[in-house]
Order: C-alpha cells, then structure tokens, then sequence
C-alpha cells in the first residue's frame, strides 16, 4: 500500500493533494455524523457529502495513475490542475447545500447550487476533452490492451456524467417513488423504488475497474473491447430497470 501511494504521489502531485485534502473531508464527514443529529430526506446531512468526498478521493488519485500516460507534459499539467480545484470544490458544495438546506438560506442555496452547476458543466467538459486525447494520441507508452482499457473506462465515466448533469437539473435521484425513501446503509440507494444514484456508480466506477482488469488479467484488445462493452450493457440494463421504477434491493 506505501509503495502504491508514493507511486500516485510521484506520477501527479497536484492530484494527489487533491485526493488528500477530499480524504481529509470524508473522514471529517463521518466524524462529524457520530455528534450530529441532524437529518435530511432519511438520513444524516453529513451521510451524502461523505460520500462525494470518498468519490473525489478515489477519482483524483485513480486519474493520477492515467494522466500519467498522456504524452504532453504541458497538457497533463492543465488538466492536473484543473482537476484538482474542481472535484473537492464539488464536493465542498454539496457539503454546503446540505448544512443550508435544513436552515432555509434561500439566497445562500441559490447560490451554492449555481456554483455547483457550472463545477459540474466544467468537469464534464474536462472530461470530455481527456477522453478524446486519450482516442487520439498517436504513440501510447503503454501496451494496445491496456491503452484500450484507459480509453473505454474514460469513454464509460464520461458517458455516466451524463447521467449526473440530469439527475442535477431534475433535482431528483428516485424513479417511481417519493424522494428520500428508506435506502441501504451509507449508499441510502432507495430499497423500494428506482435509484438513478446506483446506475451513476456503476458508470463513474468503470474508470478503477476496466483499467485495473486490462492491466491484471487481460493480455489482447479485443478482450478488453468485450469486457467493456459487457460491462456497458450491465450499466444500460440496470438503467433501464431503474427507469421502470424497479429497486435492486
């Protein structure tokens, strides 16, 4: 595990910071949720910025290892930063918005959602803009397989935000239900109705699991092509069941 993190730490500082300072907020989250009393649609107002935290934690140091392999320097560095103000700064708003929300703060709402907004529009589009260099970079340091498996994994994560932006603009996660139902622990996806939360997991977490697979098990393109496009179809049918209304739990 030290080796692993003096690796993510030599291959993108900034990224992994960013990672530190969003490990910092999620374990600051669950300290805080054993004093706090507070609730919100079923459960703590600490539960779901944890969660954001943990995500920001997974993602920066998870994109430290792959920003690795993009051959521009100046480029890497762009992104690096770029990134590493806006994950946590995501996170930090929804933090916001629920230490907000309970209170009433209109005005503050407003505003907090507007900035997370535009963090949210800019993520995407800079997700977007990696996952085309990654498609069309020419010399690739690493083997066919595993530059393969960066290319769908980032293809599947940057599809998954779209989800994200809609859930965002609908100002709802629950199909078929009311807001807020009982959900599983930490996760709090819904146990009775559909819940768009379970489906946007399974896509952003594309980006540790395709990769990781193409490095450790897969030795041609093809097998990681096939993989991933089987683990796309799980994505779109849990989607499509989701939309019915239906829960996995």
């Amino acid at each position: 595990m030290t080796a692993l993190i003096q690796r993510i730490y030599r291959k993108n500082k900034p990224l992994f910071y960013a990672g530190l300072v969003c490990f910092a907020g999620f374990l600051y989250c669950l300290f805080k949720q054993q004093f706090s009393s507070e609730m919100l649609l079923g459960e703590s107002v600490w539960n779901k910025p944890a969660r954001y935290f943990f995500s920001g934690w997974m993602f920066q140091w998870t994109m430290s290892l792959i920003m690795h392999h993009l051959n521009s320097r100046s480029t890497r560095r762009v992104i690096s930063f770029a990134l590493a103000l806006i994950v946590p700064g995501i996170a930090l708003t929804m933090l916001a918005e629920q230490l907000f929300f309970p209170v009433g703060y209109q005005a503050e709402m407003d505003g907090i959602r507007m900035l997370k907004t535009v963090l949210y529009i800019l993520f995407f589009l800079m997700m977007v803009w990696i996952c085309l260099l990654f498609f069309i970079q020419r010399k690739n340091p690493r083997s066919q397989h595993y530059t393969w498996g960066l290319r769908m994994a980032l293809l599947i994560f940057t599809g998954s935000l779209l989800l994200g932006l809609v859930m965002h603009y609908l100002g709802t996660y629950t199909v078929g239900g009311l807001h807020g139902s009982p959900g599983i622990p930490f996760f709090n996806w819904s146990k009775k109705f559909g819940d768009l939360r379970l489906v946007l997991f399974m896509g952003i977490h594309s980006i540790q699991i395709i990769p990781l697979l193409s490095h450790y098990f897969f030795e041609k393109k093809k097998q990681v092509v096939f993989f991933s496009l089987i683990y796309l179809m799980l994505v779109l049918a849990a989607l499509f069941f989701t939309l019915l209304g239906q829960s996995f739990f």
